[in-house]
């Protein structure tokens, strides 16, 4: 018995004895999804979370391909607003971007899109405050990969910036194919948190994941972007930093193939090579 060909998701065999090829055995592959109890499906991706409390980390197996970050920064050129890159706001830093938080966007929701060049490995990042406010920058990884099927999103406040709210948003999807995953009028995931003074065991953050389908790769993200504060201190006059964030990442998400399968196609060439055998004896004179 030798393998005669492989192609993915089938794998097929021919017997040495009788040289007869047996049918395609399909092996379905999957992309590793993140280990949370409530998943609703959009189109092509998957949004992963935790009922109980709200964070759904990306899987581990996922390999980040990029990032994004808003904090709430500093006044003028003592702090950055926005970071991008690799690491998003930690070195490595690619990009930033110093824009201060104001009382006029208080509660003021902002666009923001990332759209990715497989050929070139370059994305390229737009913050929309107005139409005469539109921040346009690039990143061209420098990782092997050139996959992205999978992203995550995370709203963080700490303690130490109570009565503050981070909130972002992903409305639409669209994959390399042109597939389009949304929710009608409405965001396709949201990731909000505000801060408080509560004990500091307590969790600052809440966390999503995003999958798209096998096989499937992402081209463009689309969605919103918000502060909000009680009172007249915005994040970057109270020298916030990164105690008030919103965090977006964009992964490559591998495939596996699924154990249950695995064994299946165990089974199935344990009993090609039996029925080979069998054939060959009974040709015997």
């Amino acid at each position: 018995m030798k393998i005669n060909a492989w192609i993915p998701n089938t794998l097929i065999l021919t017997t040495s004895l009788t040289g007869m090829t047996l049918l395609p055995l399909k092996v379905q592959a999957a992309n590793l999804a993140p280990a949370c109890d409530t998943s609703t499906t959009y189109g092509f991706m998957t949004v992963y979370q935790n009922s109980s409390n709200g964070i759904c980390p990306p899987s581990p197996d996922w390999s980040k391909q990029m990032a994004l970050e808003w904090r709430g920064g500093a006044v003028g050129q003592a702090d950055y607003e926005f970071g991008y890159g690799e690491n998003g706001a930690n070195e490595p830093l690619a990009g930033s971007i110093y824009r201060d938080w104001t009382n006029n966007d208080k509660n003021q929701f902002y666009n923001w899109s990332v759209d990715y060049t497989k050929a070139t490995k370059t994305f390229v990042l737009t913050l929309e405050y107005s139409p005469s406010e539109i921040y346009t920058r690039s990143y061209t990884s420098t990782l092997a990969s050139d996959q992205v099927g999978a992203l995550s999103m995370l709203a963080k406040v700490t303690d130490k910036a109570a009565n503050y709210t981070s909130y972002i948003s992903v409305d639409q999807v669209i994959s390399l194919d042109g597939q389009v995953a949304q929710n009608g009028s409405s965001p396709l995931a949201v990731a909000q948190f505000t801060g408080n003074n509560s004990s500091s065991s307590d969790p600052t953050f809440t966390e999503l994941a995003l999958l798209g389908q096998s096989g499937t790769e992402i081209k463009r993200v689309q969605g919103k972007f918000m502060m909000n504060w009680l009172g007249s201190i915005s994040p970057s006059d109270a020298a916030l930093r990164s105690n008030i964030t919103m965090d977006f990442k964009l992964f490559d998400a591998p495939q596996k193939v699924p154990e249950s399968n695995m064994a299946y196609a165990l089974l199935a060439l344990l009993g090609s090579v039996s029925l080979g055998k069998c054939l060959g004896k009974g040709q015997k004179r």
